[in-house]
């Protein structure tokens, strides 16, 4: 059984500050570079997910310590990675890491299958075999459902925004949801009945280039979506308004 204290306390060795109560974390502070990488400890439990954000937390401070190197005598560079769980349900562990770098700020998520102990994008929760066929086209059906439910949401967004500050309408086309880093949006009844997609710059500049942030989009789930779910994931969703409740949830952002 993982001890939380001494896995902490081994990937913070070299810190000069303890991890944050409840996180496992690496800390590291050099001449040229000052590096901080936590999440919850929820999640370091999770056999597969743990070694997942480790590799993520190698890769950052590899390309932070090479860009430090290149950076020379200008100045100390800063990397700075918080996740924070959002669903840990037995279908599905989620995760959103918000990062604050030398090079900008980025959100980036994490679905999870703990049961299978793999990544999950988006498109793995829908069956293989519902697609839509275009001659030399094909797409899963609750892929084009997520897109219709994203675009409907975005546009009501974009619309409602510009027109409160009194700016002319535009002729949007959406981004691709495939694109956006999504995370599921779990109630307190330990139910997905909502997706966030955080909008990259680039796409939400194409939608509002007045826009003073990217945007930040939730859509609900529908009916369409949850019936071409895979089964073992469905279970996890709802939609908008149910009430049902599950024995075993934890939704911690609700």
């Amino acid at each position: 059984m993982l001890n939380p204290l001494l896995f902490s306390l081994a990937l913070s060795a070299a810190a000069p500050a303890p991890c944050p109560a409840d996180t496992a974390c690496v800390i590291r502070d050099t001449e040229t570079y000052s590096f901080r990488f936590t999440y919850p400890m929820a999640a370091a439990r999770i056999a597969g997910l743990d070694g997942l954000l480790r590799e993520r937390a190698t890769e950052a401070e590899a390309a932070l310590a090479e860009a430090a190197a290149e950076n020379g005598q200008n100045g100390r560079l800063r990397f700075e990675t918080n996740y924070r769980l959002d669903a840990e349900l037995p279908e599905i562990v989620a995760l959103t890491g918000t990062t604050d770098a030398w090079d900008g700020q980025r959100v980036e998520t994490i679905m999870f299958d703990p049961r299978n102990r793999e990544r999950l994008d988006l498109v793995n929760l829908f069956g293989a075999e519902t697609f839509d066929n275009f001659f030399f086209w094909s797409r899963p059906r609750g892929i084009r459902a997520a897109q219709d439910s994203f675009c409907h949401a975005l546009s009501e967004a974009v619309r409602a925004r510009r027109a409160e500050l009194q700016l002319r309408e535009l002729d949007m086309a959406c981004p691709d949801i495939e694109d956006q880093q999504v995370a599921p949006i779990c109630n307190g009844r330990g139910r997905i009945l909502a997706m966030r997609a955080y909008v990259t710059p680039e796409d939400s500049r194409a939608v509002d280039p007045d826009a003073p942030r990217p945007y930040a989009i939730d859509f609900d789930m529908t009916a369409e979506m949850i019936g071409v779910m895979k089964q073992r994931y469905r279970v996890a969703f709802g939609l908008p308004g149910e009430t049902r409740g599950r024995r075993r949830r934890s939704c911690p952002g609700a």
